[in-house]
């Protein structure tokens, strides 16, 4: 280890590692570190896409529940094994059941959705309901 002998910078560097462990954990949703998986939602005027960071999870271990317009992306992470005779050094990707739940901005259609997991990267595509959609007003004379 190697020391920094700024008085309270190791403190600060421990209690950063500590808030990302409860952030990956799920305990928590403040901080610097964004919780496991890591996620980006994209709204256009049809649709509503989600992809969704999922390294090292199989796509049978990947559960989506839609209720309310509330999404919740649950599953598993198996552990990973170097071999019996390899030391673990560091450990930062976590492995275990996660759950991610939130609440879509607009109404969707469950009916006409599309997921696929490809590469670690889960595409998630939810057609918008039909009263979420813009829709033209004409004015009357």
């Amino acid at each position: 280890m190697i020391w920094n002998f700024e008085p309270f910078s190791e403190l600060e560097r421990m209690r950063r590692e500590m808030d990302g462990l409860f952030d990956r954990m799920g305990f928590a949703t403040t901080g610097s570190y964004a919780t496991f998986p890591a996620m980006n939602l994209y709204e256009s005027d049809e649709d509503v896409t989600i992809l969704v960071e999922l390294p090292g999870v199989r796509k049978e271990d990947i559960q989506l529940d839609l209720r309310e317009n509330v999404l919740v992306i649950s599953g598993k992470r198996e552990p990973e094994d170097a071999g019996q005779e390899a030391v673990n050094l560091r450990k930062e990707r976590m492995a275990g059941e996660f759950r991610k739940t939130f609440r879509l901005p607009v109404k969707v259609d469950s009916n006409r959705a599309d997921a696929q997991c490809r590469n670690g990267i889960l595409t998630l595509k939810m057609a918008k309901a039909e009263e979420a959609k813009p829709h033209q007003i004409s004015i009357q004379a």
